[in-house]
């Protein structure tokens, strides 16, 4: 019996400890497989956002500095306008103003002095540098030569791109290839990006320009702080207990690594095969497994290759980074040896014991090996055991435990490091600038949502995360559209409006797509808000009524016209038969016994003809009134005309100086006149007294606005006058008076017909709205306003144009 007991008990020893060390070895190794596996995704991941955080860094900084440039450029003109306003007031002379206005640009520098500014003119024919700084041997030279062709992409001359872009927007930026100054003397050509401004009245093109290998520096310095925060953040990490991150770039440089960060691994080969292992690694990085074997020594011995490593690589291309994690095979060996080593030893002593002890090793042994070893194949998901084994029984089923709950403990730290990781991915999400909402499918609520979700709509987060998608949505077709995209299954695209706090509207974009996470469906729904958009696309509905309103005032004016023009023919043939001295009224007066004297004397008593002329005036004033309706509406008749709208201009001016000097008892010659003519624009085709009509409503506008308002010491009405060119389709007049402006809520009525700003009694109204119609209708143009209250208003005459 007693052999019998320890032949059973050696028998299910044996068993327990195969079976306990092969599902063991299995778990372990698949448990850091997977756990490399998902690190490498998480640190791919990782450098993706900070890919795109370098190319979105690398673009602010060349925005700032071209804001940089043109503010630099706008300080250099305002000198300019300086020395201009000295030669116009009589203090300087104009070339004696030009020369200092180009002395105090010469003087200008930024950046520690590499920075500076240039003047060339605008004759694309004669091109010639005017001033420039780094270079005075170039001034006043013809620069036609073929090595000023260096505009980027195009190759064209310098500075016919300096004076085209000048002639089309004014100002403008343009990218080339230009030597740099540095301490030491000019270097090779570089590429530069420049920014230049034309001033019309002394034809000088005004320029400055940053050179884009500055930029490309501060874009490196942002990928060595990326490489550095890897460094710092996943090449101390062990996978396993000696495994471990590491990059290394297309260039065979090692990035990131706990103990080789620059080296260069070129030379590095394969123990076994003699081969370059870089290049192993990168052939692994596009094969399907993206892993590799090999020897290679470890922290705890060092320059001793012959430890087998397996590797899992994968290649980002936007940096041409190489991301690898790597595993020793001997990490999960050495805890199946052990566990292996305490099973044996524990089986011989139970074997030993087993003599004297068999009863009861078979109920006090058993149990627990068995319990352990079904704790060890009760596996999760994640492949580890439920939950922690508790330690009890013999001492080698202590050991063992301690053992398996050292390797679980082991793994969870692992898994720790990757929830931190998705921690950062989380403030990412959280930092979007647009709104983002995760909605679940089977419920219809917003179960995750970013800062800007809430933000954007004036919520607090606890308000929004108690709010359901209908209570966002501002009517039922809305939240069809969003049932709709949820039970979808492709990309869906949609305007919606979205209730913000206090019940105001936002009108918004959304795009859905279904995505499923953790094995449950999710629709993912991003918002960008367009309210600034729809109010945009409001403002041109509000333009079509206005051109409706048009046909409405036409025929209104017709149904009026005729009883107007008897009300005044009436008025008149009474006045001429009661207050006019005529023989006829003497006679009829006589035939009735009395003088026409007597019914003077009656008529006056009773203000009978004060009431006729009140009745004439009062018919006149609407009869303007319907002559200015028609206008309103009509088609002009005359044929159109080529006219240079300069001379148009001046013309009008004159024009409403004497109108204006005979209606409102105003000296319109105190009003000063500032013109900036583009002696390049050529006539315009036009209807000449239709573009006088408009010009001079505005005028007349303009000059009652600054009759109106109190001007400081070195202050005087003032009108500034421009004609030029927008791109290559139209030709522009812009009217500025320095008056008391309009509020936004005056501006966007000013186009309408029987709108004014004036008092009771002064205007009819139409005088704006004849000259939007005019503009647009008439002529296919269009008018606009800006204006600032106690600043200024501008009107601003766009016309079809083709030079």
């Amino acid at each position: 019996m007693l052999v019998f007991a320890f032949g059973i008990v050696t028998l299910t020893t044996t068993v327990i400890a195969v079976m306990v060390q092969r599902k063991a070895e299995q778990a372990l190794q698949n448990t850091l497989e997977e756990n490399a596996l998902n690190l490498l995704a998480s640190t791919r991941n990782f450098v993706e956002m900070e890919h795109k955080s370098i190319v979105y860094y690398k673009t602010a900084v060349l925005d700032r500095r071209k804001a940089e440039i043109r503010n630099l450029v706008d300080m250099a003109y305002s000198l300019v306008i300086t020395r201009y306003n000295q030669y116009l007031s009589g203090k300087l002379t104009e070339q004696d103003a030009q020369m200092s206005a180009l002395s105090d640009i010469e003087m200008l520098r930024y950046d520690g002095g590499v920075g500076y500014f240039w003047v060339n003119n605008t004759d694309k024919e004669n091109p010639t540098l005017i001033m420039h700084p780094t270079m005075p041997a170039l001034e006043g030279k013809t620069l036609l030569s073929p090595e000023y062709n260096c505009v980027i992409d195009t190759n064209q001359n310098l500075f016919h791109a300096f004076i085209d872009i000048c002639r089309r927007h004014g100002e403008g930026y343009v990218h080339y290839r230009w030597p740099k100054p540095t301490p030491i003397g000019l270097t090779e050509e570089q590429p530069k990006v420049s920014y230049v401004r034309m001033f019309q009245p002394w034809n000088f093109i005004i320029g400055t320009g940053v050179y884009v290998d500055d930029i490309e520096k501060e874009a490196a310095k942002r990928v060595d702080a990326v490489i550095t925060e890897l460094n710092d953040a996943i090449s101390k990490q062990k996978i396993g207990d000696e495994g471990y991150f590491f990059i290394f770039n297309e260039k065979n440089i090692m990035l990131v690594h706990p103990n080789m960060v620059h080296q260069d691994l070129s030379g590095l080969r394969d123990a076994t095969t003699g081969e370059s292992l870089v290049k192993k690694m990168k052939a692994a990085a596009f094969t399907p497994s993206k892993s590799m074997v090999y020897l290679w020594d470890k922290d705890s011995a060092r320059g001793v290759y012959k430890y087998e490593k397996k590797i899992f690589v994968t290649h980002f291309p936007p940096l041409g980074w190489y991301i690898a994690v790597s595993i020793y095979k001997d990490d999960f060996e050495k805890r199946v040896t052990a566990l292996t080593n305490s099973i044996i030893w524990f089986s011989m002593g139970i074997i030993v014991l087993s003599l004297l002890l068999a009863g009861w090793l078979a109920r006090s042994f058993s149990g627990p090996l068995l319990q352990l070893a079904r704790a060890v194949s009760n596996t999760g998901v994640d492949g580890l055991p439920i939950r922690k084994m508790d330690v009890k029984g013999a001492d080698e089923i202590i050991t063992l435990t301690n053992t398996i709950n050292h390797m679980i403990d082991s793994i969870k730290v692992s898994k720790a490091n990757l929830q931190e990781s998705e921690k950062r991915f989380r403030s990412i999400f959280e930092a979007a600038g647009e709104s983002i909402w995760l909605i679940s499918t089977t419920d219809n609520t917003i179960s995750e949502f970013n800062t800007a979700a809430y933000e954007s709509l004036g919520y607090s987060r606890d308000e929004f995360a108690s709010m359901s998608i209908s209570a966002l949505l501002m009517g039922e077709v809305d939240e069809e559209k969003y049932i709709e995209a949820v039970e979808g299954d492709t990309v869906s695209h949609f305007e919606s409006v979205h209730r913000g706090k206090g019940n105001t509207p936002h009108n918004v974009l959304v795009t859905c797509r279904n995505i499923q996470v953790e094995n449950h469906n999710y629709n993912l729904v991003v918002v960008r808000d367009i309210t600034e958009k729809t109010r945009m696309e409001q403002l041109m509905v509000q333009s079509e009524k206005m051109m409706s309103v048009g046909g409405l005032a036409a025929g209104l004016a017709h149904e009026i016209n005729n009883p107007l023009a008897g009300i005044l023919q009436n008025a008149e043939l009474l006045k001429s038969r009661l207050v006019d001295d005529t023989p006829k009224n003497k006679q009829i007066a006589a035939e009735e016994q009395t003088s026409f004297e007597a019914v003077q004397r009656y008529l006056q008593r009773h203000k009978v003809e004060r009431l006729l002329f009140l009745i004439a005036n009062a018919g006149t004033r609407a009869a303007q009134i319907v002559r200015d309706m028609l206008s309103f509406a009509r088609q002009e008749g005359a044929e159109s005309q080529w006219v240079r709208l300069q001379e148009l201009v001046d013309r009008t001016v004159l024009l409403a100086a004497n109108d204006f000097d005979f209606k409102e008892n105003f000296d319109f010659r105190k009003i000063r006149i500032i013109r900036e003519y583009d002696d390049t624009l050529g006539a315009v085709r036009c209807y000449p007294s239709k573009i006088q009509q408009v010009l001079l409503n505005i005028l007349q506008n303009g000059a009652d606005a600054m009759r109106n308002k109190t001007y400081i010491e070195n202050e005087a009405p003032t009108f500034l006058l421009r004609v030029t060119t927008e791109g290559e389709d139209w030709a522009v007049i812009q009217i500025q008076d320095n008056g008391v402006g309009m509020p936004e809520v005056q501006t966007k009525r000013v186009f309408e017909p029987f709108f004014s700003t004036k008092g009771v009694g002064k205007g009819t109204g139409l005088g704006m709205s004849v000259s939007y119609f005019i503009i647009s209708e008439n002529h296919g143009g269009r008018l606009e306003v800006d204006s600032s209250p106690g600043q200024f208003t501008m009107f601003t005459i766009k016309l079809p144009y083709h030079s």
